[in-house]
């Protein structure tokens, strides 16, 4: 691993944070990024796509529990884990991200 090291530290005062970043007193590894972009994993695909179903735009947290055979709490742990809000009804695209995670394809009721 290469190491640069920077000299020649000057701060101003009322300047941003960072506004001499590339004037600091660092020791930084050149090939940190590229190290942190090879580890990076692709995404791994969803199960197996088991049924076929036809949703309206909203559907229920416990609909989507029946469809998915799941516990209602796992629906909203997966929400959560998600980043989608855990409100009584969720939107179309949420519902259908969450049922794929449970092999199951979603189409939008006509």
């Amino acid at each position: 691993m290469r190491v640069e090291v920077i000299t020649n530290v000057t701060m101003t005062p009322g300047a941003p944070p960072n506004a001499n970043y590339g004037n600091s007193n660092y020791l930084f590894p050149t090939d940190t990024v590229a190290q942190a972009q090879a580890s990076v994993s692709p995404p791994t695909p969803g199960p197996p796509i088991t049924r076929h179903v036809t949703m309206p735009e909203k559907v229920s947290v416990k609909y989507m529990a029946e469809l998915s055979r799941q516990p209602r709490y796992a629906i909203i742990a997966l929400m959560i884990q998600l980043g989608i809000s855990a409100d009584r009804s969720v939107a179309f695209e949420d519902a259908a991200q969450i049922l794929r995670r449970y092999g199951i394809a979603v189409e939008r009721m006509t």
